[in-house]
């Protein structure tokens, strides 16, 4: 059982080997929820890369690494239930901007708060539509990406970064 303070821990199979990093639960009251781990292959990874470089340059959720010149946004996102998002005064769910991490993304027009349609005409109903589809692009490539803000829908032409070093 994940519970509040083991964040960090191993996570072991019924043989006793161990399959992951407690990273996070979520949860309400009423329901006992998810709880999350890193893949022990991705946490062996990115300690290696932090003893050998100082630095870790970024890979995939399933752990392989596409590129130490990963392109991203430059946007944090937050993905928001019907509920969640209702408490917060939007009226849907979904992929929501949640901090601007770049000049360049701010300049380009977006901001916090907008929901995250789709990107080059791809849909966006989950974190993992955006950051699958940006593992396929290279830093300076230029995505279209459709955001609603306010009941009214914007494009937005965004060059994408490098994605810095962890440190």
């Amino acid at each position: 059982a994940i519970s509040p303070g083991n964040s960090g821990g191993g996570l072991f199979n019924g043989d006793g080997n161990l399959i992951g990093i407690v990273c996070a639960k979520s949860g309400s009251a009423d329901s006992e929820g998810l709880s999350f781990a890193i893949p022990s292959n991705t946490a062996m990874e990115v300690a290696k890369s932090l003893i050998a470089t100082g630095s870790y340059n970024g890979g995939t959720a399933d752990g392989s690494v596409i590129s130490t010149n990963k392109a991203v946004l430059g946007i944090s996102i937050t993905e928001l239930t019907q509920e969640e998002a209702n408490k917060r005064g939007f009226l849907n769910g979904g992929v929501y901007v949640s901090k601007i991490n770049t000049k360049t993304t701010e300049e380009a027009g977006l901001k916090v708060g907008d929901r995250l349609i789709s990107v080059d005409d791809n849909l966006i109903s989950v974190g993992t539509d955006l950051t699958d589809y940006l593992a396929t692009k290279e830093p300076g490539d230029k995505v279209e990406l459709a955001v609603e803000r306010s009941r009214k829908m914007y494009t937005f032409t965004i060059t994408l970064v490098k994605n810095a070093a962890i440190e």
